[in-house]
């Protein structure tokens, strides 16, 4: 157990010790009388191990913080190293043990173990860490990794003019920062690519892990009606001013503009983080390649499509709240509102669906069929209430009267593409063809995909670093020692909804925390 108080020591002796802490705690920013007691609080309890210290030696400690000192400094003197009287007998004939000639008032030649030797090493050389890339992975791995290693130089290298502008741009502004995940029954829902990986992370830092984190660091968030977390503010820059303030708070530093493309870069350092976020063209990875890590071709995901039909498109601005879309001739499909926009169609809806359905519309160059389910209701449902509306309202008109709910010019459309040029008829004219062909458009309305919609600033991309190449509990490279990756540089990816942010926490967290071990 560790002493609570200083031991007794002549006054020449303590002074040299004072002095020596100073000189090797200096560059570590760490006070003379914490780096004193440190020393006393570490070591006595192997003084009390290894041999009772009898009255007038100076106690084991802090011969060893004096020796390894004069060992790692290699200076020609010490002439006030006093050696223990006693030398534990079963210390000659253990392994791994370095001979140290100690100057003293009697030279001795004592044994001394590797493992001293290398703690110290690790104690005196302030530890490096560089972080390359300056997103939102980059920057929660740096805070968090502050948090947990103050003495850690830690260095965030960012090779645009600007940081975290891809957290500025998301959720329209706002930054769904993550998601309560209370309607996530399986993490296949939401991760397409990565979800084995997450759930086995989630046991370090998950949703709500992420959540307290936040507000504990003064950026209060709210959950919607849809379980998407945004700040409180509705504003994306109480997450980046978050970031920013403790960075520089904790003297992190970040140099813009510095591309870095090969470890011989970074030699300085004692660990590194890659936090690139994601390269839709592969070109960012080469060099990860080259060291030998497996790479999933990245693939844009979560993109909106462009449909060439002009009658649909005329429909710009129309929301449908809840509708389901697929791939026909596969299994791939998702729910959710629907926008039909001037180029095609957005939506969560229709971003679930990309994502699922990512590397098979790039195979195909984004040129597939995509079918559309208007209603929530079931096929004989939908027919029964057709039935129903041509009795009791048979004498409106089929595009004046939607018993579904939907957007009235929405419903018109629908019915010209039912019924053609007979769209206009009253409902007790429509026969069982009619009925069938209307079914059907709200089942399963079909329009051709002409290609994706691109936006620079915001999306996502699936591949990346396989999992393959990395230790899935620490993140660290099988190939590289000390080298991590977390983020979207992973192929790890999310549909909409916070789940990709949450994934960067996540992922920063775990690197964060494996670093620390290490060194522990």
């Amino acid at each position: 157990m560790a002493l609570r108080t200083r031991p007794r020591l002549s006054l020449s002796v303590k002074q040299v010790l004072s002095d020596r802490c100073e000189c090797f705690c200096r560059p570590l920013k760490i006070r003379k009388a914490l780096s004193f007691s440190l020393f006393q609080r570490l070591f006595t309890p192997v003084s009390k191990a290894l041999y009772p210290c009898s009255k007038g030696s100076l106690p084991l400690y802090q011969w060893l913080f004096l020796s390894v000192t004069r060992f790692l400094n290699e200076e020609p003197k010490m002439t006030y190293c006093v050696l223990p009287a006693i030398v534990p007998s079963f210390c000659p004939h253990r392994k791994g043990f370095a001979e140290l000639t100690c100057h003293s008032e009697m030279k001795r030649k004592v044994n001394f173990p590797f493992a001293f030797l290398s703690f110290f090493r690790n104690f005196v050389h302030q530890m490096k860490t560089a972080i390359i890339g300056g997103g939102a992975a980059g920057f929660f791995l740096a805070v968090n990794l502050k948090e947990m290693m103050p003495e850690m130089e830690v260095t965030i290298f960012e090779r645009a003019q600007r940081v975290l502008s891809k957290v500025e741009v998301s959720g329209g502004g706002r930054c769904n920062c993550t998601n309560s995940f209370e309607d996530v029954t399986d993490l296949r829902m939401v991760y397409p690519r990565g979800h084995r990986l997450m759930k086995r992370l989630f046991n370090v830092f998950d949703y709500q892990s992420a959540f307290a984190w936040f507000e504990h660091h003064g950026v209060p968030l709210i959950t919607q009606d849809d379980q998407c977390v945004f700040p409180a503010a509705q504003d994306s820059h109480a997450i980046i001013n978050c970031f920013l303030t403790l960075a520089r708070r904790h003297q992190v530093r970040i140099y813009l503009g510095r591309k870095i493309q090969s470890l011989d870069d970074l030699q300085d350092y004692d660990f590194i983080a890659v936090t690139t976020g994601g390269s839709p063209k592969g070109e960012g990875l080469r060099w990860l390649a080259d060291l030998g890590h497996e790479i999933e071709q990245p693939v844009p995901s979560l993109f909106t499509f462009q449909v060439a039909d002009k009658s649909l498109t005329a429909l710009m601005g129309t929301v449908v709240g809840q509708t389901t879309v697929m791939i026909p001739g596969t299994k791939l499909h998702a729910s959710g509102p629907l926008l039909i926009t001037h180029w095609g169609m957005s939506g969560p809806a229709i971003l679930k669906l990309s994502s699922y359905a990512a590397r098979l519309l790039a195979e195909k160059e984004y040129k597939l069929p995509v079918s559309v389910r208007w209603t929530t209701a079931r096929d004989s449902d939908i027919e029964n209430i057709l039935h129903e509306t041509m009795r009791v309202h048979s004498s409106k008109q089929l595009p004046t009267f939607n018993p579904f709910g939907l957007p009235q010019r929405l419903w018109a459309f629908l019915m010209t593409r039912s019924l053609a040029d007979r769209w206009e008829v009253r409902w007790h004219e429509l026969g069982k063809k009619d009925v069938n062909r209307i079914v059907n458009v709200l089942c399963n309305d079909t329009y051709q995909i002409s290609g994706r919609g691109t936006f620079k600033d915001e999306f996502v991309t699936c591949g990346g670093i396989s999992l393959k190449s990395v230790n899935p509990s620490t993140l660290e490279s099988k190939l590289v020692p000390r080298l991590f990756f977390a983020g979207e540089v992973l192929d790890v990816d999310g549909v909409t909804g916070g789940f990709n942010f949450q994934a960067a926490w996540t992922t920063a967290y775990t690197v964060a925390s494996a670093i620390v071990s290490k060194l522990s």
